[in-house]
C-alpha cells in the first residue's frame, strides 16, 4: 500500500512539473519570436566536415536546439558520441552555440572532453554555419587540439 501512494505522489509531482514546463514553453517561445530564434529552434539532421589540416572528415548528427538554450547533440557518424550544452539567438534567425562531448578512453572513462563552438544561421528548413573545436586531455584540461570546420542541415520534420 505505501509504495502505491508514493508512486501516486511520485506520478502526480511528474504531472505538475510537465504542465509547468509546458507552460513555460509557451512563455518561452512568444517571448523569442520577437528575436527571430524562434526559427532555430528544432531538431536538425546536420553534416560537418572538420577545415584543414585536419583530416577532412564528414560525419553526421542531430541538433536539438530548444526553448530555453538547451542543446544536445547526438552523434550518428561516426556511432555514439553524444553531447549537452547551451544555444543563444543573435537575432534574425543566427545563432551561437557551444557543447561538450567525450571521446572514448579505456576503462569506461573518456580521455578527451571536446568542446565544439558552432555559430550559424536558419534560413527557412535548413540551417548552415561554421565552428571551432578544442580537444583537451580529460585529467588535466591541457587542449590537444584545436581546429575550425563547417556544417550545414535541414529540420527533422514528423
Amino acid at each position: 500500500m505505501l509504495n502505491t501512494v508514493e508512486r501516486r505522489n511520485v506520478l502526480r509531482a511528474a504531472g505538475a512539473a510537465g504542465a509547468a514546463a509546458v507552460a513555460g514553453l509557451a512563455l518561452t517561445d512568444s517571448a523569442r519570436a520577437d528575436d527571430g530564434s524562434s526559427a532555430v529552434i528544432g531538431t536538425w539532421v546536420i553534416t560537418h566536415v572538420d577545415n584543414p589540416p585536419s583530416p577532412a572528415n564528414t560525419g553526421k548528427g542531430v541538433v536539438t536546439l530548444g526553448p530555453g538554450g538547451i542543446l544536445q547533440n547526438v552523434e550518428l557518424v561516426p556511432v555514439g558520441q553524444v553531447g549537452g550544452g547551451a544555444w543563444e539567438s543573435l537575432g534574425g534567425g543566427a545563432f551561437e552555440a557551444v557543447f561538450l562531448t567525450g571521446s572514448p578512453g579505456g576503462g569506461g572513462q573518456p580521455d578527451a572532453i571536446v568542446e565544439v563552438k558552432p555559430t550559424g544561421k536558419v534560413v527557412g528548413d535548413r540551417i548552415s554555419g561554421t565552428y571551432t573545436i578544442a580537444v583537451s586531455n580529460a585529467m588535466t584540461g591541457q587542449v590537444l587540439f584545436r581546429g575550425t570546420g563547417r556544417f550545414h542541415g535541414t529540420r527533422l520534420e514528423i
